[in-house]
């Protein structure tokens, strides 16, 4: 079952699935970082590709919930999660 949302969504996730990445692929990117594949909260059949931040790398962990936020690069609004307060 697909949904399509009218309304805005809450912004919070859950982490399925990671991986670290210790490549440096770009100039003055910061190594380790972590990828992850995040299900949303209100359908966790949807599911984006994120970095997150905010947390060192070894304290990322499958099952932990998160939020966006987002990050400007050049004219593009890149989203990009961190672990959430609570």
């Amino acid at each position: 079952v697909v949904r399509f949302f009218s309304e805005a969504v809450s912004g919070r996730g859950t982490i399925v699935s990671m991986t670290v990445n210790h490549k440096q692929w770009l100039p003055g990117l910061k190594v380790p970082y972590v990828v992850a594949l995040v299900a949303i909260e209100e359908q966790h059949d949807i599911r984006l590709i994120a970095n997150i931040q905010g947390v060192p790398v070894e304290n990322v962990f499958i099952g932990q919930e998160g939020e966006v936020f987002f990050e400007q690069t050049a004219d593009v609004w890149v989203p990009l999660f961190r672990p959430s307060e609570s």
